[in-house]
């Protein structure tokens, strides 16, 4: 994905359709510096803009951030849902990654005035460039930028941490059912909003990618701590995933002790009776339950099971043909 290639696209489409930066960046809620950054290859647009700027340029997701217009149009687009998910993905990881590198290097440079404060104070190194320095001026003004620096380090950490905007992903991934057939894309789309341990992860959804059918449309993907099967704990990092039809979870599970086992289980939706969240003493809790029986899945907060309890409900009543 280049951004000069994005920007060239932007710009080309803006002036085919007679608008100005000014009025491109009032129709989509920011400022004309934004939209004069994405021209000139200076940053990409941000993920909860893509569909918006999409639509006002006549064009797609996928053709906006490959830059360049696909032949057959938006049919074809429609068609390739997966190529589509993947660059959205890519999108995440780089916005990702560069507020960790900013997070990086104001914590870098808090902890090198920081140091510089400390051999100061110790040493008087850098008393010939703060003539005179007879109160000490050099030592306190690295200890005060340090400090700075570090506050603004955890302020830009707290942003990174949590989506900027809660429905960004709703908005993308709006109405759209996913294709993904294997365990790396199933990773990517749980990483887009929370890190996870991708090693074992992977071994999870490896196993449950082998019991995916061919062409079967998934819904939801998530992850959770710890499954618990009639108040009986059955297996750690729980993977779920979510189809039309059905919930496939697997997870990690001792044989013995020794032998690590990654097994799948499959509920049908319509078989559910109640799909609830509850709060204990040891966390946060999806609960499904059917006759006889209490599926217990341990999220990782309560936004997470909230949000994952309403997808699944909706599935359900859907399948048993309520309203």
């Amino acid at each position: 994905m280049q951004q000069e290639k994005t920007g060239r696209l932007i710009a080309k489409l803006r002036k085919e359709k007679g608008l100005t930066q000014e009025k491109l960046a009032e129709r989509l809620g920011v400022n004309s510096r934004s939209v004069s950054r994405w021209e000139n290859g200076r940053c990409m647009p941000d993920l909860s803009l893509l569909q918006a700027l999409s639509a006002e340029l006549g064009i797609t997701v996928t053709e906006l951030l490959e830059g360049e217009r696909e032949t057959g149009g938006a049919e074809k687009a429609e068609k390739d849902w997966n190529k589509e998910l993947k660059l959205i993905l890519k999108a995440a990881q780089r916005e990702y990654s560069g507020k960790i590198r900013k997070v990086n290097a104001l914590y870098g440079t808090g902890l090198l005035c920081l140091v510089a404060a400390a051999l100061q104070y110790q040493f008087g190194l850098f008393s010939p460039f703060f003539v005179p320095d007879k109160k000490g001026w050099a030592g306190a003004v690295f200890a005060v930028s340090g400090l700075i620096f570090g506050l603004a380090g955890f302020g830009a950490g707290r942003r990174a941490a949590e989506p900027s905007d809660e429905g960004r992903w709703e908005r993308v991934l709006r109405g759209r059912k996913m294709n993904m057939m294997t365990a790396q894309e199933m990773i990517d789309y749980v990483k887009r909003e929370q890190d996870i341990q991708e090693r074992t992860y992977r071994k999870v959804f490896e196993a449950i990618a082998r019991e995916l059918q061919e062409g079967e449309h998934i819904c939801e993907i998530a992850v959770g701590s710890e499954y618990v099967y009639n108040n009986f704990p059955v297996m750690w990092y729980a993977g779920l995933v979510v189809t039309e039809e059905r919930i496939l979870l697997g997870g990690q599970k001792w044989k013995g002790m020794w032998i690590l086992r990654y097994p799948v289980e499959s509920w049908q939706l319509e078989n559910f009776t109640s799909v609830t969240t509850e709060f204990s003493g040891m966390g946060m809790y999806l609960v499904m339950n059917m006759e006889g029986r209490e599926l217990r899945i341990k999220m990782k907060g309560a936004r997470e099971a909230e949000k994952l309890c309403g997808q699944i409900r909706e599935l359900v009543c859907k399948k048993q043909g309520k309203e």
